[in-house]
């Protein structure tokens, strides 16, 4: 065998598609993690929609009949049941809680302030659990805001 052909050594090419492969495993492994970031980016945006959709709806009724919401019943029929949403994967839960205000404030006799949480859980894990609806979830997210008269 003449040792100046230019043909390539069984360990060069065995090298070479050594190489190739641990790029290939890290171009796919780069490629799903992308993916999982895109799907729950895409979740955590219908979530925080649906989250945002319920507070609108608590703040509509507020502002539809101000005299039942303020005297009577913060909850609209059904607002503070879990709402476990098949459909969609998610389970959502709303508290309205009563904020006292400083005396400070104006017109301080009259004057009133609600806190109104949802805290919206998705990706249900298998079997009972504690978090929604008795139901255990993957990912959450909490949202507050605060209403006033």
């Amino acid at each position: 065998m003449n040792k100046e052909s230019p043909g390539q050594s069984l360990i060069e090419v065995i090298i070479a598609l050594a190489v190739a492969g641990l790029l290939a495993v890290g171009l796919v492994k780069v490629g799903t993690t992308a993916v999982k970031s895109s799907r729950f980016s895409k979740e955590q945006t219908q979530m925080t929609n649906l989250a945002q959709e319920k507070i609108a709806a608590i703040i509509n009724y507020k502002n539809k009949d101000p005299q039942n919401f303020w005297t009577v019943s913060y909850y609209p029929a059904g607002f503070d049941n879990p709402d476990y949403q098949s459909d969609k994967g998610c389970c959502l839960l709303t508290t309205i809680t009563p904020v006292s205000l400083p005396t400070e404030t104006p017109d301080f006799a009259n004057s009133r302030m609600v806190q109104i949480n949802v805290k919206i859980f998705w990706e249900k894990k298998a079997g009972l659990g504690t978090q929604c609806n008795s139901l255990d979830f993957s990912h959450s997210l909490n949202f507050d805001t605060y209403v006033t008269n």
